[in-house]
């Protein structure tokens, strides 16, 4: 992964073995959010240029990863059928619930009304579920 400042090469952060497939930032903390084919999501840390933490998050492509309007919290999709709603700690991501109700991959996640108590996930199945981000 590279990052540019305008047209300028920056910093190139490595570690994922597979295709980056979404990015999510937190820019008032620094922190980049990657997800790949390797069935990871990476922390990391852009002022220092690391890795803060590695998250085994899916069984497969982590498709899809989305932040709450008050960065809080963070929903990774992924190839498995599954959602999981996750709490930003100070040093990485603690796992609240898992959504298990998709037949296939899920492909899109948005964030509800005031962006803290519903989330909706799209499948390649066809369904959009809402989720109640407190219950699961």
């Amino acid at each position: 992964m590279i990052l540019w400042v305008f047209s300028q090469h920056q910093q190139t952060l490595q570690g994922h073995t597979s295709t980056v497939r979404s990015l999510a930032i937190l820019h008032d903390k620094n922190r980049l959010f990657s997800a790949s084919r390797d069935t990871k999501i990476r922390v990391w840390n852009i002022a220092e240029g690391i890795c803060m933490d590695v998250i085994a998050a899916h069984t497969g492509t982590v498709r899809v990863i989305t932040l709450s309007k008050a960065g809080d919290l963070l929903v990774s999709g992924g190839d498995d059928g599954t959602a999981s709603i996750w709490r930003i700690a100070n040093d990485g991501l603690v796992r609240l619930h898992i959504l298990n109700h998709h037949e296939n991959g899920i492909c899109r996640i948005a964030f509800l009304g005031n962006g803290r108590s519903q989330v909706a996930t799209a499948g390649f199945d066809g369904a959009l579920k809402i989720w109640d981000v407190q219950d699961g």
